[in-house]
């Protein structure tokens, strides 16, 4: 007795199931046809095209913008006008710092050395301190 009522509430609630097993089917049919009338591909970078225009014209845009920038606290440009200035703002890593002389001169060439920060902007880095 309890084992046929048993399987008659199995048998309702697969049939119950089904139902909505055939219904979620026919959503997911009509769902997949509506999508198939947007064209994604064009967007969403599932088809890249190779081409260096877009990076040359970032790299261009932004060593322009970088050589232009001023740092907001100072005022002054974030880097040095001259390109012997710029050099020695990122000295070669040699080890070979003999005097101490040369290291304080580092030091203090380091205070100015531009950084950007996330929003962008480039300040030196003694003027974020």
């Amino acid at each position: 007795n309890d084992h046929a009522a048993a399987k008659a509430g199995r048998l309702k609630n697969d049939s119950l199931g089904g139902r909505r097993h055939k219904h979620e089917t026919q959503w997911q049919r009509d769902e997949a046809n509506r999508m198939a009338t947007y064209n994604f591909t064009e967007y969403d970078g599932s088809n890249p095209r190779p081409s260096l225009l877009a990076t040359v014209t970032f790299l261009t845009r932004e060593v322009d913008r970088v050589t232009r920038a001023t740092c907001p606290i100072c005022r002054t440009l974030a880097l040095p006008p001259e390109p012997s200035d710029l050099k020695a703002l990122f000295p070669s890593s040699s080890s070979n710092a003999k005097a101490k002389k040369e290291t304080t001169a580092r030091r203090a060439v380091a205070r100015r050395r531009p950084e950007r920060v996330y929003c962008g902007c480039w300040y030196h880095y003694e003027c974020l301190e």
